[in-house]
């Protein structure tokens, strides 16, 4: 029998920028949180990683540690027409690589108080009367509240049987190796 932990009353499944900050703003308010996130932290994230100049003035975090560029500019095409140009007065997205980003917002969340636990998959979860029981790879867990913030193949999704989620979702993504002249080409412009 699996020894059963009462002590949270919010389990957050997932610990990208939406479970972490999550998390950070529940415990920062005095409520026992528990963040589980399936890889070990830092982790590699397959994202674009662009966050919007609003998201980060409402995450009240410091990114510049982890910023790697931020854009003002903008070149559109479609089926190879003529480019389209965009430009603002400052940057409107910051560009981060999720592995710092994400960790920078877990270390903030934990700081206030939230318990993370890295390298902890949820398999599935079941309602107990009033409690709710998280069964994952490290045991199990129980709290009064659930937060699903696993992306598209959310385990919590599925296990509470809540439609619109995705059994498989794919991603492309592809770094390019580039000379100091040419990222500087590309300093503050997407295209």
């Amino acid at each position: 029998m699996i020894h059963m932990k009462l002590d949270y009353e919010v389990i957050i499944v997932g610990a990208g920028p939406a479970g972490a900050t999550l998390a950070y703003e529940l415990a920062s308010k005095g409520i026992k949180v528990l963040l589980l996130e399936k890889q070990v932290l830092p982790r590699y994230k397959c994202c674009a990683g662009g966050v919007s100049v609003k998201v980060v003035s409402i995450l009240d975090t410091d990114i510049c540690k982890v910023l790697e560029d931020s854009i003002s500019k903008f070149v559109v095409t479609f089926k190879g027409g003529d480019p389209y140009h965009v430009e603002y007065s400052q940057a409107i997205i910051c560009t981060v690589m999720r592995d710092r980003f994400d960790y920078l917002l877990v270390k903030k969340a934990e700081k206030v108080g939230a318990v993370i636990m890295p390298g902890c998959e949820v398999q599935g979860i079941q309602f107990n009367g009033r409690m709710v029981e998280v069964i994952t790879s490290s045991g199990n867990f129980r709290s009064q509240l659930v937060a699903g913030a696993d992306g598209v193949g959310s385990i919590v999704a599925r296990s509470l049987r809540i439609k619109g989620y995705f059994d498989y979702a794919t991603a492309i993504q592809g770094e390019v190796i580039a000379s100091e002249g040419e990222m500087m080409r590309w300093k503050g412009r997407a295209s």
